[in-house]
């Protein structure tokens, strides 16, 4: 047996036994350790980074391992579930999958999990960190976004398809929960996600919401993400909005508050169109329909600012 060969065999030996008996080394022996064995692909290896995935992070002397259903926080298990990610033995990959499905998992066991996932450019991981963005914890949704925030950045081995599937799920994600309750954290970063790698899925979420919804909170909060899209002709989306009969007061408020000053002559000249025929309906609908009337309102005003 060669000399390498040798040493390897002793250091794997070495970094299984600093995490089978932990009590006998300290946390940064057990990190190390754990780092060491992403690069061994043998079921001893996988099995032992498996235990360290679900181990208390400073046991007590003599103390027995604590499982993750009753853990609380540390290191161990991020750097474990790294490892069994970046292993190349399949059975790693599955192993952080299924923990992140099993809702029966401690919520920060599933957290780690899915930082684990991060910038793994696997078919895999990609399902797995969006089927994370359903998780009923928000620390397990806010560390899938930040890991697909991670993978997004390491697109270099991601093909296009993929990248698209990601972008069009915090989409989703983003218009889904606008109104709930979830975090402002998620909010805030799903948003900013949505905005960096704006594509056609979006823009088609984006115009659902414009045409077809009548939410005004979704409906205000999109106008204000397109007008932070670089590349992207949002005159041209909210003028449809101004042509566009029956829409909420607010909406064409915030349509003519920000088309006012355009210098296009093509929008100015829309909504030239657009006034004089909300004028006429409105001096007609005042008395019959006061709402419709008050509608068409705020449509004329927003006209006015843009010409």
């Amino acid at each position: 047996m060669d000399v390498y060969k040798r040493d390897f065999l002793k250091s794997e030996k070495s970094a299984i036994y600093k995490i089978n008996e932990p009590i006998h080394s300290t946390l940064e022996e057990k990190l190390y350790a754990t780092a060491y064995l992403s690069s061994v692909a043998n079921k001893i290896a996988i099995k032992t980074l498996n235990d360290a995935l679900h181990m208390i992070e400073l046991p007590l002397s003599k103390s027995k391992q604590t499982k993750s259903t009753e853990f609380r926080g540390g290191l161990l298990p991020y750097q474990a579930a790294r490892s069994l990610a970046l292993n190349p033995n399949a059975l790693g990959m599955k192993i952080l999958t299924n923990e992140i499905k099993s809702k029966n998992n401690h919520p920060f066991l599933r957290e780690a999990c899915v930082y684990g996932l991060a910038g793994i450019h696997r078919l895999q991981a990609y399902e797995a960190l969006i089927k994370a963005l359903n998780d009923s914890n928000n620390k397990v949704r806010l560390r899938a976004l930040l890991s697909l925030k991670t993978t997004l950045e390491s697109e270099i081995n991601i093909l296009n398809t993929e990248k698209n599937k990601i972008i069009e799920s915090i989409s989703f994600f983003f218009f889904q929960n606008i109104t709930s309750n979830i975090s402002s954290d998620e909010i805030t970063l799903a948003r900013y996600l949505m905005i960096k790698y704006f594509n056609k899925n979006t823009l088609n979420f984006v115009e659902n919401i414009l045409f077809n919804n009548n939410d005004i909170k979704k409906q205000l909060e999109t106008i204000s993400i397109v007008t932070q899209v670089k590349n992207l002709n949002y005159e041209n989306l909210l003028i449809k909005c101004l042509i566009k009969k029956n829409n909420h007061p607010d909406l064409y408020r915030a349509i003519g508050a920000i088309l006012a000053g355009t210098s296009n002559n093509r929008i100015k000249s829309i909504a030239k169109s657009v006034s004089r025929k909300s004028l006429a309906k409105m001096k007609f609908f005042s008395f019959i329909l006061p709402y419709y009337a008050k509608s068409l309102k705020e449509r004329y005003l927003a006209a006015l600012k843009i010409v």
